[in-house]
This record gives C-alpha cells, sequence and structure tokens, in this order.
C-alpha cells in the first residue's frame, strides 16, 4: 500500500458535459481503493450543488453566468485550499475545478474572477497534479444526446462543444493533461485513469 503524503495528490475530471465526469468520480475511487489499495477520497461538483441550494433553475445571460461562477469559483477556491490540503488521503479526486468556470463563461469574466479571487492560472496549474479531459460523448455521438433530455438536441451539442473549446484553451499549457477519447464502455475510461494515478505515485510523482 502506497504511504499517504503530507499533501494528497490532486486529481481533476474535466471536460464538456456529457463526458462522464460525476459517474466517474465515485467509479474511480472505487478503482483507486480496490484494486490498487490507495487511500482516495472524492469532491463533487460545485455548480450542481450551488444551483440546487439556490434553486436555480436556468441561467440566460452572460451576467447571471458571470455572477454564478462566481459564487462557483469561490466556493471551490475555499474547498481547494482548506479541505483538499487539510485531507490525510493519498489521492483527491475533483469533479470539475476552479479553472472549469472558464468553460462556462467569456473570457473576459472569468480573467475577472481569477482577480477578484487573487489567483493567477500558473499558481492554479500547480495545484492539479493529474488532469483527465474527458471528451463528452454527447459532443461526439449526436445520437446520444437524447439522454440529456435537452428540448433540443442540437442546441445541446453547439453548447457542449462550445464548453470543451473553451476549456481546453483554459488548460491549455498544463504538463499533466490527458485527453481522455470517448469509449462504448464507460468502465475502460476510469480503469484507465486509475492506472495511471498508480503509475504516477509509484514513480514518486515524476512523468
Amino acid at each position: 500500500m502506497i504511504p499517504a503524503k503530507t499533501r494528497p495528490l490532486t486529481v481533476v475530471l474535466t471536460g464538456g458535459p456529457g463526458g462522464g465526469k460525476t459517474t466517474g468520480v465515485d467509479l474511480l475511487l472505487r478503482v483507486l481503493r480496490d484494486d490498487y489499495k490507495i487511500e482516495a477520497i472524492g469532491f463533487s461538483e460545485v455548480s450542481s450543488y450551488l444551483k440546487a441550494k439556490l434553486g436555480i433553475s436556468g441561467l440566460r445571460s452572460e451576467d447571471e453566468l458571470i455572477e454564478f461562477h462566481r459564487k462557483v469559483a469561490q466556493f471551490q477556491n475555499s474547498r481547494e485550499l482548506l479541505d483538499i490540503n487539510a485531507s490525510c488521503a493519498t489521492v483527491v479526486v475533483l469533479d470539475r475545478c476552479v479553472i472549469d468556470s472558464a468553460g462556462f463563461i467569456k473570457q473576459a469574466g472569468y480573467a475577472q474572477i481569477l482577480e477578484e479571487l487573487g489567483v493567477a492560472p500558473a499558481d492554479l496549474f500547480r495545484r492539479y497534479d493529474l488532469v483527465f479531459f474527458l471528451v463528452s460523448v454527447a459532443a461526439d455521438y449526436p445520437n446520444v444526446a437524447a439522454r440529456f433530455e435537452r428540448p433540443s438536441s442540437e442546441v445541446f451539442l453547439q453548447h457542449v462543444k462550445l464548453v470543451e473549446n473553451r476549456l481546453r484553451m483554459a488548460w491549455r499549457g498544463h504538463p499533466r493533461i490527458h485527453l481522455i477519447d470517448p469509449v462504448s464502455v464507460h468502465a475502460e475510461k476510469v480503469l484507465a485513469i486509475g492506472a495511471m494515478i498508480s503509475a504516477f505515485l509509484e514513480l514518486g510523482g515524476r512523468e
């Protein structure tokens, strides 16, 4: 069993809607714990939690999106600085992180939020040891878009592509980002990610 480090290895699952991040976190934790005997904990997506807590059903204008993602980034930033660093786990898995707000608002709004938080993109990159970008199934296979219960699948697909493109730009330059292409069996993605995390730890956090 790999001993816990002083600071947990921080893993981020990112990507557009429909990539399997949320379901992937729970499965990945089981893989790490059961297959590799790695002590791991997960943190759920902040935006979904806040939408439920605040009773938000839809955000239409850019100003509304910026204000909401300001709250998301503030909450997420506090979580990352306090809860994660205080964890005794070997691995912490995040369903999205501060950087992910860049996928849902324009660049100017995202830059403003980072300025308010007092963090630079390079500082954020250093927080996240391994990043797995799960390409959305919906983006590549339009026939499955109906699973997401959107009123217009074409509109939803355009939204997915916009979010993914923005996130690719936001994550560009991270030294340890891995693109996970869609596969027919979702578990295959998670097993591959688990193997990469284990190998990274076995190498002492070096690639």
